[in-house]
């Protein structure tokens, strides 16, 4: 359970995770977690076949346990949803569409993103009207944008490889208004991770000179 929560914790604390990554990780967690209701994980197994920890025996009753084990699951599993459980749907959801790690094979591109580009236009239309883009065109500049990926020669490889920088270059002139509705989507951070980590090396520097001027 610890390997797949601390997992699921470096995941969260990446830079570059987008909110469809980071929703697509909580739910393959959560289904980990739900699976050793049923049956217990590799490590649970090797500790109980031993019933020792760091060489000591272990003693107690093993019916109690037992009981709690699957209360333990669902509390972290319910916890995770009171947390994350925004992630959903709505405009959080919708911001997949930048993450090509979960755009579809051809047989299913025809409508795909057309009802999260609704979405996140209606959320941001005050923004990017002061940005100069012309919301009426984004859905039709995002079909264009969609079309154009899919019909490289050898997509699957392109979708793989391809960035939005590369877009941007290719088809600024094409569909910009998709384009810097993609790029507000980029610069929303899934997670705090890095204010903090700026926060602590703040107070070890004040900490520091503090110490250093007494």
């Amino acid at each position: 359970v610890l390997a797949h929560l601390s997992n699921l914790s470096r995941k969260m604390q990446k830079t570059n995770v987008t909110m469809a990554a980071l929703h697509e990780a909580l739910q393959s967690t959560k289904t980990v977690l739900l699976t050793y209701k049923r049956k217990p994980g590799p490590m649970l197994q090797s500790f109980g076949n031993k019933m020792t920890f760091e060489g000591r025996e272990l003693s107690g009753d093993g019916r109690s346990f037992q009981s709690s084990h699957p209360n333990l699951i669902d509390d972290l599993v319910a916890n995770m949803e009171n947390r994350f459980g925004h992630v959903k749907g709505g405009v959080l959801h919708a911001t997949n569409i930048a993450d090509f790690g979960f755009w579809p094979d051809k047989l299913n591109m025809a409508d795909f993103g057309d009802a999260a580009v609704d979405i996140l236009v209606g959320h941001f239309k005050p923004v990017l009207e002061d940005a100069g883009v012309q919301v009426d065109k984004v859905a039709d500049d995002w079909t264009i944008l969609r079309s154009k990926v899919y019909q490289q020669p050898d997509w699957l490889e392109f979708i793989n490889k391809v960035t939005w920088c590369e877009l941007n270059r290719r088809y600024s002139d094409e569909c910009p208004n998709i384009l810097q509705l993609v790029d507000l989507l980029l610069t929303l951070p899934a997670s705090t991770a890095e204010c903090e980590r700026g926060f602590n090396h703040m107070k070890m520097i004040k900490s520091d000179w503090r110490s250093s001027l007494s």
